[in-house]
C-alpha cells in the first residue's frame, strides 16, 4: 500500500515531542558554554587557594627551622665558654661571640616570621628573655674567670641557675616546634584536597568540552540538513503541498507528443 508523502512522520534528531531540534541543540549548547564558564572560574580560585596554601607551608618550614636554629645556636653559646674557662686564653671565646652574634639575627628573624602567629611569637618572646639571662650568666662567668677567680666561676657555669635556664629553653622551644609541625601537617593535607579537587575540575571540563563538541555538531548538522532540503526539494516534497489541478496541468504539459 503506497504511503501519503503528507502523512510521513518527520524524522526526529535530538529532539522530543515538545522541543524542536534546534531549540533543544541550542540550549545543550548554553549549558555547556555555561558550565564551561563556571569550570573555568573554579579553577581559577582552585589554583589561587593552592599557590596560597603552597606559600604558607613554605613559610612554616622556614620558621620551624629558624626556631631550630635558635635553640642550636643557644648551645653553641653555652659550650663557647668551655675553652676559655679551662684554659683563660682569650682566643677560646672567637666560637662564644660568633654564636652570640648569630644567634642575636637569628631572633629576630624567628620575631619577624612569628608576627602571623601572635599566640607562638608570645612564647618566643619568653625564649628570648630566657636567652637574655642565659647570655648574662655567661658574660659573669667569663668576668669572674679574668678576675683569677676560677673556682667561683666553674661553680656558676655548673650551677643549677644555669641548668634550669636551658631546661626551660628547651621546654618552650619543643612546644613551638610543636605546634609548627602541625601546622605543616594541616597545610599538607589542605593541599592534597585542593589537589583532588583540582583534578575533579579537570575532569568535568573534559566532560564539558565533549557536550560543547556534540552541541556545535548537532547544530551544524540541522543547519546543514536544513539549508540542503530546502534548496532543492524532492519530488514527493512537491506533490504534498501541490494542488491536484496544478499537479493534472503539470502532467499534461508534461505528456510527449506524437
Amino acid at each position: 500500500m503506497p504511503v501519503n508523502p503528507a502523512h510521513t512522520p518527520p524524522v526526529k534528531f535530538l529532539g522530543s515531542r515538545f522541543l524542536p531540534p534546534e531549540l533543544l541543540a541550542m540550549l545543550l549548547l548554553v549549558a555547556a558554554l555555561g558550565t564551561a564558564a563556571t569550570v573555568t572560574y573554579g579553577s581559577d580560585q582552585n589554583t589561587r587557594r593552592i599557590e596560597q596554601t603552597y606559600r604558607q607551608f613554605l613559610r612554616t618550614r622556614r620558621t620551624l627551622a629558624a626556631v631550630r636554629r635558635v635553640l642550636s645556636l643557644t648551645k653553641d653559646v653555652q659550650t663557647g665558654k668551655r675553652g676559655f674557662l679551662l684554659t683563660g686564653k682569650e682566643g677560646y671565646l672567637m666560637p662564644y661571640y660568633d654564636g652570640l652574634q648569630a644567634l642575636r639575627k637569628q631572633s629576630e628573624v624567628v620575631q619577624e616570621r612569628l608576627a602571623e602567629h601572635p599566640d607562638l611569637l608570645s612564647r618566643f618572646m619568653r625564649i628570648k628573655q630566657l636567652i637574655a639571662d642565659k647570655v648574662e650568666l655567661v658574660q659573669e662567668t667569663i668576668q669572674l674567670k679574668r678576675d683569677r677567680n676560677f673556682d667561683v666561676a666553674l661553680q656558676l657555669a655548673s650551677s643549677d641557675r644555669s641548668k634550669d635556664l636551658m631546661r626551660e629553653v628547651r621546654v618552650v622551644s619543643a612546644q613551638i616546634d610543636f605546634e609548627l609541625e602541625q601546622k605543616t601537617l594541616t597545610l599538607n593535607d589542605a593541599a592534597q584536597e585542593q589537589n583532588r579537587l583540582a583534578r575533579q575540575i579537570n575532569l568535568l571540563g573534559g566532560v564539558t568540552t565533549m557536550v560543547l563538541g556534540v552541541a556545535i555538531t548537532a547544530i551544524l548538522w540541522l543547519k546543514i540538513g536544513s539549508f540542503t532540503s530546502g534548496k532543492r526539494p524532492s519530488a514527493r516534497a512537491t506533490s504534498a503541498w501541490l494542488p491536484a489541478k496544478k499537479q493534472a496541468k503539470i502532467c499534461f504539459i508534461s505528456l510527449p507528443t506524437n
